[in-house]
């Protein structure tokens, strides 16, 4: 693809870039604050999503959990396959890892995991909009309502409710 049919491909799809940057600018950031001060999710939920994500990372990229199985971590001892009982999060874990290979904090890595699955989740809803009405302008708006509505602010306290973009 070259860098002029790159350039169209962007300025035609215009409306989507500015509904996300608007969105992302006053919902997501509002969240986890302009200089990522606040995690995203509730107390507990946040926490515990976290502690999945950390534990994949150190489970296949750094090899240093005390556990023998990725299923079994070690929480809730003397109980195995803790994870399998909850969400695991294995679909969007990678996104987190990698942000901590690139030497990121865990919670620098959690907030862009975040920032990330909201991006994939409007782009996802923005081409399947744009598809089955064949109109940019409707799609940004379907895009909109799937990833920035007010109905979704409960969701926002449940790290595992992030990824939408699957579903689409």
């Amino acid at each position: 693809m070259t860098s002029k049919s790159l350039l169209k491909t962007y300025l035609s799809n215009w409306p989507a870039l500015l509904v996300f940057s608007f969105g992302f600018y006053f919902v997501i950031l509002e969240l986890v604050q302009y200089d990522f001060a606040y995690l995203p999710g509730d107390l507990t939920d946040g926490r515990f999503n976290l502690y999945i994500l950390e534990h994949f990372y150190r489970y296949f990229f750094v090899g240093d959990v005390l556990s023998s199985s990725y299923w079994d971590a070690p929480f809730m001892y003397p109980q195995e396959s803790t994870i399998s009982f909850s969400d695991n999060l294995l679909g969007t874990a990678s996104i987190y890892a990698l942000f901590r290979m690139l030497g990121y904090s865990l919670y620098t890595s959690f907030q862009l995991w975040f920032c990330i699955l909201t991006m994939l989740n409007f782009f996802a809803s923005y081409l399947f909009c744009k598809k089955i009405t064949n109109d940019k302008y409707s799609g940004a708006i379907g895009a909109a309502v799937f990833t920035f509505s007010i109905a979704l602010l409960a969701q926002y306290s449940h790290a595992q409710m992030f990824a939408r973009f699957p579903i689409l």
